[in-house]
Protein backbone atom coordinates (compact mmCIF):
# COMPACT_ATOMS: atom_id res chain seq x y z
CA UNK A 1 0.00 0.00 0.00
CA UNK A 2 1.13 3.53 -0.70
CA UNK A 3 -0.52 5.13 2.30
CA UNK A 4 0.08 5.79 5.95
CA UNK A 5 0.18 8.31 8.75
CA UNK A 6 3.05 10.73 9.25
CA UNK A 7 3.66 13.32 11.98
CA UNK A 8 3.79 16.85 10.61
CA UNK A 9 4.32 19.73 13.03
CA UNK A 10 2.74 17.76 15.85
CA UNK A 11 -0.27 16.66 13.81
CA UNK A 12 -0.87 13.19 12.43
CA UNK A 13 -1.51 13.42 8.67
CA UNK A 14 -2.72 10.59 6.45
CA UNK A 15 -0.90 10.42 3.10
CA UNK A 16 -1.51 8.35 -0.01
CA UNK A 17 0.72 7.98 -3.02
CA UNK A 18 0.33 7.52 -6.74
CA UNK A 19 3.40 6.38 -8.65
CA UNK A 20 4.09 6.29 -12.36
CA UNK A 21 6.73 3.84 -13.57
CA UNK A 22 8.44 4.17 -16.94
CA UNK A 23 11.20 1.96 -18.32
CA UNK A 24 13.83 3.26 -20.68
CA UNK A 25 13.71 2.35 -24.33
CA UNK A 26 16.59 2.52 -26.83
CA UNK A 27 17.13 6.07 -28.07
CA UNK A 28 14.90 7.62 -25.41
CA UNK A 29 16.16 10.75 -23.66
CA UNK A 30 15.58 11.72 -20.02
CA UNK A 31 12.77 14.14 -20.93
CA UNK A 32 10.77 11.40 -22.65
CA UNK A 33 11.34 9.04 -19.73
CA UNK A 34 10.06 11.63 -17.24
CA UNK A 35 7.08 12.48 -19.45
CA UNK A 36 6.13 8.80 -19.66
CA UNK A 37 6.43 8.39 -15.88
CA UNK A 38 4.25 11.49 -15.44
CA UNK A 39 1.59 10.10 -17.79
CA UNK A 40 1.62 6.80 -15.87
CA UNK A 41 1.31 8.66 -12.54
CA UNK A 42 -1.79 10.52 -13.73
CA UNK A 43 -3.23 7.22 -14.95
CA UNK A 44 -2.67 5.81 -11.44
CA UNK A 45 -4.47 8.79 -9.90
CA UNK A 46 -7.35 8.43 -12.35
CA UNK A 47 -7.66 4.74 -11.49
CA UNK A 48 -8.29 5.48 -7.83
CA UNK A 49 -5.07 6.76 -6.26
CA UNK A 50 -2.99 4.87 -3.69
CA UNK A 51 -1.53 2.72 -6.47
CA UNK A 52 1.05 2.57 -9.24
CA UNK A 53 0.84 2.20 -13.00
CA UNK A 54 3.54 1.14 -15.45
CA UNK A 55 3.63 3.29 -18.60
CA UNK A 56 2.14 1.77 -21.75
CA UNK A 57 2.13 3.55 -25.12
CA UNK A 58 -1.69 3.61 -25.20
CA UNK A 59 -1.58 5.83 -22.10
CA UNK A 60 0.18 8.51 -24.15
CA UNK A 61 -2.48 8.26 -26.88
CA UNK A 62 -5.25 8.63 -24.29
CA UNK A 63 -3.48 11.61 -22.68
CA UNK A 64 -3.14 13.36 -26.04
CA UNK A 65 -6.81 12.77 -26.85
CA UNK A 66 -7.78 14.24 -23.48
CA UNK A 67 -5.57 17.27 -24.10
CA UNK A 68 -7.16 17.75 -27.54
CA UNK A 69 -10.63 17.70 -25.96
CA UNK A 70 -9.63 20.21 -23.30
CA UNK A 71 -8.10 22.50 -25.92
CA UNK A 72 -11.20 22.27 -28.09
CA UNK A 73 -13.39 23.26 -25.13
CA UNK A 74 -11.24 26.33 -24.48
CA UNK A 75 -11.56 27.37 -28.13
CA UNK A 76 -15.37 27.22 -28.18
CA UNK A 77 -16.69 30.74 -28.85
CA UNK A 78 -19.71 30.22 -26.59
CA UNK A 79 -17.51 29.70 -23.54
CA UNK A 80 -16.65 32.68 -21.42
CA UNK A 81 -13.41 32.78 -19.55
CA UNK A 82 -13.31 34.07 -16.02
CA UNK A 83 -10.86 36.90 -15.55
CA UNK A 84 -10.94 36.85 -11.76
CA UNK A 85 -11.65 34.62 -8.81
CA UNK A 86 -12.22 35.02 -5.09
CA UNK A 87 -10.84 32.79 -2.36
CA UNK A 88 -12.28 32.17 1.08
CA UNK A 89 -10.08 35.01 2.37
CA UNK A 90 -11.70 37.44 -0.08
CA UNK A 91 -8.48 37.97 -1.98
CA UNK A 92 -9.15 38.95 -5.56
CA UNK A 93 -6.84 38.39 -8.51
CA UNK A 94 -7.31 40.07 -11.85
CA UNK A 95 -4.83 39.46 -14.67
CA UNK A 96 -3.11 42.37 -16.35
CA UNK A 97 -4.65 43.39 -19.65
Amino acid sequence: MLDGFVALQGQEVFLTGSVGVALTEPGQDAGELLRNADVAMYAAKAAGRDRYEVFRSEMQVAALKSLDLQTARCDEPSRTRSSSFTTSRSWRWTPER
